[in-house]
């Protein structure tokens, strides 16, 4: 009822249309007032044939406009990337587009009333392309599958099903719409992938076990070293102090390389042993508060002697908001500052200086150790912590060094859970600072470097 009453308003639009084309024809032939009954049937004739012109004439229009949308969406259905096929239920095939029999390899017009299970690479496929009909067909809503297709070479197509079932009047349990999207290439990648880490996995696990080896080659040696070194050290330091008679000055001479070089040794296997330790995360720290000031004292009281002597001039600026006490291992944040300090010593010219700061940043702070030495290049910057690295220059080939202090203060600062970088140009000198949370409970805040 709805529906005829919403087409009487253009059914009499229509007819109004129509008298006015039929006056308008008849030019002043017919007059206002018709009284005579064939003239007003013959008058309703002409109007309705004008009436049946109209309508016809809209239809061609709309005919026109639907045949151009059709071949509109059958060129974008036909050209569509995804292939689409019109299965019924038994899954043969009842309609197809080009995209789907490019992907068989297969001419169109050869694939309709085609069982889709002979399209199937394996037994295994064809059993989850039945399942997958199944529950389509059971109204379960999209279903999805992967199934690998044979191609017309031979090859093997892996592809992902995407099935919904739409009625088409054909059948009582309609029909299956499958979208198909050839995955091969995503699938030949994703194997490489998996082979690359399966790969990289191996050569991890090889990496680990060397470096678990190496590390305890180091750690046994390293300790078989210490205990004739020391050894050596004391017996240098007794015959240094004359204790068993005197020396004369060449064997003096002799005895103070001999004890400078066990030294500088047994620095180089300590060192060693303490990185190989962090390496294996074998390390641990050994908590403990303490006045973050103290431990800068102590490490400035330990090269101020060094630094007088070469002339020159070490200072001290700690922060008010940084003078505080902080939690970490005081021994080795005591070695990152001792590293470091000495660094700056060593490659200061006399009459420079060697300037230490300490501020807070939130729960962190931030130590600074800035020198007036000949500074590092861009290019030497990567090097820098490197393990047994040492940058050449020509006072780098007058100084001696293990090549382990920053790899290891690095390796320290990691540890507390801060972080360190770098700041130095060529005759202007270096400066590095590292971050240090104030309490472990801060390491998760921990700001970027």
């Amino acid at each position: 009822m709805n529906k005829e009453q919403n087409l009487l308003p253009a059914v009499s639009q229509l007819r109004r249309h129509a008298e006015e084309r039929l006056h308008a024809n008849a030019a002043g032939l017919y007059s206002p007032r018709i009284e005579d009954k064939a003239q007003r049937l013959v008058h309703e004739l002409e109007v309705h044939q004008i009436e049946l012109e109209m309508q016809n004439a809209e239809l061609r229009r709309a005919r026109e406009e639907l045949e151009l949308s059709r071949n509109k969406y059958a060129e974008l259905y036909d050209f569509a990337p995804i292939g689409y096929f019109v299965f019924d239920a038994r899954g043969v095939i009842r309609e197809i587009n080009l995209t789907g029999a490019q992907q068989l390899g297969i001419e169109r017009r050869s694939l309709a009333n085609k069982p889709f299970t002979g399209f199937i690479a394996d037994a295994d496929g064809r059993e989850i392309f039945s399942r997958h009909l199944e529950s389509v067909l059971q109204k379960q809503g999209t279903q999805r599958c992967e199934i690998r297709l044979k191609g017309k070479d031979g090859t093997v197509i892996h592809t992902h099903f995407q099935s919904v079932t739409v009625d088409t009047g054909e059948s009582r349990d309609g029909c299956i719409l499958s979208s198909i999207v050839d995955v091969t290439v995503a699938k030949r990648l994703e194997q490489e992938l998996q082979k690359k880490n399966a790969e990289l996995e191996s050569a991890r696990s090889v990496a680990e076990k060397a470096n678990l080896a190496k590390t305890d080659f180091l750690a046994n040696m390293s300790h078989e070293l210490r205990t004739p070194l020391n050894s050596i050290i004391g017996f240098s330091e007794v015959l240094q102090d004359q204790m068993f008679g005197k020396l004369n000055e060449k064997q003096q001479e002799y005895v103070t390389n001999i004890l400078t070089s066990g030294i500088h040794l047994l620095s180089l296997i300590s060192d060693i042993l303490d990185l190989s330790k962090v390496e294996s995360g074998k390390m641990e720290l050994e908590q403990s508060t303490f006045p973050l000031r103290e431990s800068l004292d102590v490490s400035m009281m330990m090269l101020r002697e060094t630094a007088l002597s070469g002339g020159i001039a070490l200072h001290l600026d700690l922060a008010p908001e940084a003078d505080v006490r902080i939690e970490a291992d005081q021994r080795k944040l005591n070695q990152i500052l001792f590293n470091l300090l000495s660094n700056a010593v060593k490659f200061t010219p006399p009459a420079g200086a060697v300037d230490v700061s300490a501020v807070r940043s939130g729960d962190f702070i931030e130590i600074s150790v800035a020198d007036t030495g000949p500074g590092i290049s861009r290019e030497d910057m990567p090097k820098l912590f490197q393990t047994f690295t040492q940058l050449e220059s020509v006072h780098t080939r007058e100084l001696e060094g293990t090549g382990l202090g920053l790899a290891l203060t690095r390796q320290l600062v990691e540890l507390h859970g801060g972080s360190v970088r770098v700041e130095s140009e060529i005759g202007t000198g270096s400066r590095f600072s590292f971050t240090i949370p104030l309490t472990q409970a801060a390491t998760a805040s921990r700001p970027e470097a």
